[in-house]
């Protein structure tokens, strides 16, 4: 089959043979009338000296001296989108506005590189939202816009521009962007007149009307006046006399040159259906710096609307980044100079809090002098201008003259030779950009660790852009559209008690010592009371550590004194940080320097608004020094409440409780009461889940030092508390603004090392209050409660529902009597309710709540996600698997745009990308949901399981290239992947013989002992986890006898951070062991097979290890694709399209007649290939197929993509060297 532009180029030939050029007709041409030359005059006079400085323009400067707009109608379309992004992408020097109108539902995500886009959405937008949404074949609609849309150009800050949308009122067709110059802020309305809708005078009112002198009005007008449309109107519409009379009384000038085509329902510029109905007008002051307007030919919009570009001589402000790239920094000239800068300072004694601060402060002034010296600045990138391949521009040279002969010598003939030249440009542009992207992803993917980085692109390629201003903000009927209004509310909102004065206007009371031995920091045994101590030194090895756990890509606000220059700087500036820490810590001081902040609005995913507030989160960043001294102290208290149990046994969040032990404890809980047997002693569970408003920026400061001082916390930790958060200030760093300071007098940041144990301080009451003993009136009820971080749970089990409901209003009320006084708000609104339906209930669902003031009946769930699980209230897992699968599904579209099965990341990559991102999004929490093994009650169901295996063969199949038939046991196979039940298994069970000596582990094991009324001790023998847990013992106890001869390590067994790698290694073996049988079983089952023989094939005759996968090693994407058909059978050859029953295949014979058309045939028998096989037999000197398939897996995969012809592999095969095959140093089999 001949290539698309070549069946085109044969068209086009038989078109020009039968060309007859006399059968053309003259086009008339309208001639002006008198009275239109007059309409005329007075507008052209004006225009005079905007077309005298036209012509003086030889070229237009590229340094940013002046302001290019342009304007065009996409009409909804993707393809006139893509036609635009392609000639943005051309341009030298790109357009700083593109004002857009009609824009497709893909404008949202088809953002150029050098700008940022602004766009308004009709409804909502959802998790679903991606840029595959609205296609053929998906179920969810497209995400509609409304009228208007911009482009601006990343060199002009976001701060200096902002887009106003004008509403309902004029039906959201007209939107304002606001840009500031050097001449003032330009006002910029961006009008779509669809169907005529806009009110003129209502567009007069909000737009024109306000400040006209610096406003340009600009769009789809859809009027016709002969003030812009010239000659060829010959009597203007009712709105264009409208728009022309309102226009003239803001003394606004018309700068569209009159007559000039901008639409035309034909292509061309010769009149046939054409008008001038896109518009720009400007006012006095900007008119007079217009330099040309002018309707451009670009390809792609001859037909429709066309693009208007327009020139000013204003020059806009441009961004100069405030970051740094600090991988092109010279790290010895970096360290040479830091002893420079750094040597002045030297290490006076620090012995007052004054000392301390101006020490501090003249260290982070060297080093921003030293980063500034020796760091290049980074700039908002702008690419470079695309440049295409000389064919592809001969191409569109005779594109170009057919569509002059065209418009010349109209004739449908003409016509379409245009359209083929037209069709074969866009043939050959498509191969060029297919070609050019897959041989970036190739070398991109091709450096050591970059797989994980693309693969974090094509998410937010995947989405829609955000757009880079906050909206304007909403509480109640109250709205606030400036920056400085956004701010106040937003801190409003965040924290209560605030200040925006100059100075702190409150101070917080320093914490008085008690008197104790700890108060100093002593670490004595002798103290009589056992209070906590902890050293208050800075202890030898401590601050290399923390240096070399820095992360680095991380921001460098407030101070510009990034971890990279501390690291950087290292062999020097080492022993100052150690000086000033020391310091620091003997008088327990945090300098002022580092309680400065810089607070970062971010969205929360999910939300259907971000008008509200409460949509946004705030994450403060501070001071990288500052970070690193608070991580020191973090960890002191880490260690005290550790040592000292401080902290209540159900509070997860804290150091080794993850959220699968916190969600063990649930369960336990529930299946504890599901073990009861007889109705007279069944017992149901309700849980109720509170919300905690504000959390870390509600804590109130003085009760957080009480709650520290009532923990005995040694003095000199709590002084430093107090320091820390005393006069702290922080600026708001808003999408599109930084706001003034403000000081804040409530709340611990989001973003230090010390604030989340500092919160698990604070939080630790609730469960305190609420873990004391109650005497309900029904014996039967039993109480939990379980938190992780600011969630919080409170779990009751009686003997009915109803009783469960007065057991939590009980403990509700007393919960709310210690918050009160702790100043803890909670929000009854967002309460989530749910009933456990134990499996043997039959009646109907129980529907009634806790009598709690502000629960509703919305508050009753029967699914909840619970610390990212989705928990539904009969624990069959249903719902949490279809979340998996949907969020599985939609990470693996993503990883669509880096990876084929012929192009792109090659099969390492691609493998890893699953164990590391993806398979751990099905594996989360799995120690506590995933229940299997015989004998097992309440496991999880067979059904379920294998939609879980069924979703990861969906992902082998994309990640390896294999045909969609290809066995799963197969594929597992070559891959070297387990079974995601025997992964599930092996994790889970490894996780639970990790925390055999663990307090979590002892206390699940305590309440599944103790003793229930009525139920007998063999009935909770039924507990699931009591031989999940056997089991896991045996597990920790095997890996205990693999390091029976290691005196030292035995002793170290219960805190030793080798026994989880020892444990780990076991599972790992039995899975493998699992696997083995697994595989042995398929193979015997498929050797037995009578009803459907196959083949033998390469992959089948070997055993389940790590060596098949070894075989991909160093091949490209396509090579590694052929060898998994290869070995597999699977494979686009006729004797296996035959065996699945493909109709366009009639038999399973080669057309060389001489046998069966498979890879062995064609390999050593099939006599049209015999010429051929000289180019390896060179190399393989045999005729073996299992060995040609392994030892020899490049040359042979090679040759196959070149000539067995299947259709899949026709690029790679017409371009042989887009990858090379590459040989991965870190070529690995670890699982993780």
């Amino acid at each position: 089959m001949s290539p698309p532009h070549r069946t085109a180029a044969k068209a086009r030939g038989r078109l020009w043979k039968t060309r007859d050029w006399e059968s053309q007709t003259e086009t008339p041409v309208i001639q002006p009338t008198h009275d239109a030359a007059l309409r005329l005059s007075q507008h052209l006079q004006v225009l005079a000296k905007v077309k005298a400085a036209a012509e003086n323009v030889k070229a237009l400067p590229a340094d940013g001296s002046t302001l290019t707009i342009a304007q065009v109608n996409l009409k909804k379309s993707d393809y006139r989108l893509g036609l635009l992004l392609d000639h943005m992408k051309k341009m030298p020097r790109p357009w700083d506005i593109v004002a857009i109108q009609d824009p497709p539902s893909s404008f949202a995500s088809r953002a150029s590189p050098a700008h940022e886009v602004w766009y308004q959405a009709a409804q909502p937008r959802s998790e679903t939202d991606d840029n595959q949404r609205g296609k053929p074949g998906n179920k969810v609609d497209p995400l509609l816009l409304k009228g208007v849309g911009f482009y601006v150009v990343k060199t002009i800050p976001i701060e200096d521009w902002r887009v106003d949308p004008r509403g309902n009122c004029i039906k959201d067709l007209v939107a304002t962007l606001f840009l500031d110059t050097a001449v003032g802020e330009v006002q910029i309305h961006n009008v779509y007149n669809r169907n005529k809708e806009v009110d003129l005078d209502e567009l007069s009112r909000t737009c024109v009307s306000n400040n006209p002198e610096s406003a340009v009005l600009l769009g789809d007008f859809n009027l016709h006046h002969p003030l812009w449309g010239g000659a060829q109107v010959h009597e203007a519409c009712e709105g264009g006399n409208k728009l022309c009379r309102l226009t003239q009384m803001a003394g606004m000038t018309c700068l569209t040159t009159p007559g000039a085509i901008t639409y035309s329902r034909s292509f061309g510029f010769n009149g046939r259906y054409s008008s001038t109905i896109d518009l720009i007008f400007a006012g006095r002051h900007v008119a007079s710096r217009a330099s040309r307007c002018k309707v451009l030919d670009v390809r792609g919009f001859e037909t429709d609307h066309r693009i208007v570009e327009t020139t000013f001589n204003m020059v806009a402000n441009r961004a100069f980044g405030k970051w740094y790239l600090w991988k092109k920094a010279d790290k010895p000239n970096f360290e040479r100079n830091a002893k420079r800068v750094l040597q002045p300072l030297q290490f006076p004694k620090l012995e007052t809090e004054a000392d301390i601060d101006e020490y501090a402060c003249q260290f982070v002034s060297a080093l921003q002098i030293l980063v500034k010296q020796e760091v290049e600045g980074a700039r908002p990138l702008v690419p470079d201008a695309e440049t295409l391949p000389s064919h592809i521009k001969a191409q569109m040279d005779r594109e170009r003259d057919a569509l002059r002969r065209s418009e010349e010598f109209p004739h449908p003939r003409s016509d379409s030779l245009w359209e083929v030249e037209k069709e074969i440009t866009n043939s050959l542009l498509r191969i060029h950009k297919t070609n050019r992207w897959r041989r970036y992803i190739a070398r991109f993917t091709s450096c050591r660790g970059a797989i994980h980085k693309i693969a974090k692109r094509a998410q937010r390629w995947c989405k829609p852009r955000e757009l880079v201003h906050m909206p304007t903000l909403v509480v109640g009927e109250a709205k606030f559209c400036t920056a400085e209004a956004k701010a106040r509310c937003l801190v409003e909102s965040l924290w209560p008690k605030f200040s925006g004065k100059p100075q702190p206007s409150e101070s917080l009371a320093r914490p008085q010592p008690t008197g104790s031995s700890s108060d100093t920091g002593s670490s004595s045994p002798t103290n009589p009371e056992g209070w906590p101590t902890s050293p208050q030194i800075l202890q030898e090895g401590e601050l290399s550590r923390i240096f070399k756990e820095l992360p680095v890509g991380r921001s460098a606000l407030p101070d510009y004194v990034a971890n990279e220059a501390l690291k950087l700087s290292r062999g020097v500036s080492e022993s100052y940080v150690e000086h000033l820490f020391r310091a620091c810590i003997k008088l327990s001081y945090h300098p002022r320097q580092f309680r400065d902040a810089t607070t970062v609005m971010l969205r929360k995913p999910g939300k259907k608004t971000y008008a509200n507030p409460k949509s946004w989160w705030p994450i403060a960043l501070l001071s990288c020094l500052g970070k690193m001294l608070e991580k020191v102290i973090a960890n002191r208290l880490k260690g005290v409440a550790t040592q000292f149990n401080l902290l209540p046994k159900q509070q997860f969040g804290a150091p080794g409780r993850c959220t699968t032990k916190a969600l063990q404890y649930l369960l336990n809980i529930i299946y504890r009461s599901w073990c009861s047997t007889g109705p007279e002693n069944r017992r149901v569970v309700s849980l109720l889940g509170l919300d905690m408003g504000g959390a870390y920026d509600r804590v109130p400061r003085d009760i957080l030092l009480s709650t520290l001082e009532s923990k005995r916390i040694p003095y000199w930790i709590v002084l430093f508390v107090w320091h820390f958060l005393s006069d702290r200030s922080t600026i708001l760093s808003m999408p599109g603004h930084t706001s003034r300071r403000f000081w804040l007098n409530i709340g611990i940041p989001q973003g230090s090392p010390l604030s989340p144990i500092l919160f698990l301080f604070f939080a630790s009451g609730i469960l305190e209050v609420l873990n004391t003993k109650f005497a309900f009136k029904d014996p039967t009820v039993e109480h939990f409660s379980f938190g992780y971080v600011d969630d919080h749970y409170l779990v009751v089990s009686s003997s009915a529902y109803h009783t469960n409901c007065m057991a939590l209003k009980t403990l509700h009320e007393t919960l709310m009597g210690w918050a009160e006084p702790h100043g803890v708000v909670f929000a009854p609104a967002k309460y989530a309710v749910m009933h456990f339906r134990p499996p043997w209930s039959r009646g109907p669902q129980f529907k009634g709540i806790p009598e709690i003031k502000g629960l509703t009946e919305e508050t009753l769930k029967t699914e909840l996600r619970i610390l990212g699980v989705e928990v539904d209230h009969q624990l069959k897992w249903g719902p949490h698997i279809e979340k998996i699968q949907l969020k599985v599904r939609n990470h693996m579209k993503c990883l669509r745009r880096i990876s084929g099965s012929i192009w792109g990341a090659d099969l390492h990559n691609m493998r890893q990308l699953y164990l590391t991102k993806v398979r751990p999004i099905i594996t989360y929490a799995c120690g506590a949901w995933f229940i299997s093994g015989d004998g097992v009650q309440w496991r999880l169901a067979k059904k379920l399981a294998g939609k879980l295996e069924s979703l990861q063969q969906e992902c082998l199949l994309q990640i390896s290239g294999a045909m969609k038939g290809t066995p799963r046991d197969v594929v597992r196979k070559e891959l070297h992947i387990e079974s995601l039940e025997v992964h599930l298994q092996r994790v889970a069970l490894a996780h639970r013989a990790r925390t055999v000596y663990t307090p979590e582990f002892q206390e699940l094991e305590r309440i599944r002992n103790r003793p229930l009324v009525g139920v007998s001790d063999s009935s909770l023998e039924r507990h699931p986890f009591r031989k999940l847990h056997a089991d896991a013992i045996h597990l920790e106890q095997e890996a205990r006898r693999t390091i029976s001869d290691d005196e030292e390590t035995i002793r170290a067994w219960p805190t030793s951070k080798r026994r989880n790698k020892i444990i780990n290694k076991c599972a790992l073996h039995h899975a493998a062991v699992s696997m083995l049988s697994l595989w042995n079983d398929y193979r015997r089952h498929y050797a037995n097979r009578l009803d459907k023989p196959r083949l033998r094939t390469a992959a089948l005759e070997e055993g389940w290890g790590p060596e098949s996968y070894l075989y991909y090693k160093g091949l490209s994407r396509a090579q590694s694709t052929m060898l998994l058909h290869c070995r597999t059978g699977c494979i686009g050859l006729r004797a296996y399209l035959h065996s699945i029953k493909v109709d366009s295949i009639d038999s399973d014979k080669c057309l060389c007649g001489t046998g069966r058309h498979t890879v062995e045939h064609l390999f050593f028998h099939c006599p049209r290939l015999a010429a051929f096989q000289s180019e390896y037999s060179h190399e393989v000197n045999h005729s073996d197929l299992g060995t040609l398939l392994t030892k020899h897996a490049s040359v042979a995969t090679q040759w196959a993509i070149r000539h067995f012809g299947i259709d899949q592999f026709r690029w790679p095969r017409e371009n042989p060297d887009y990858e090379k095959p590459k040989h991965h140093s870190h070529f690995s089999l670890e699982e993780t």
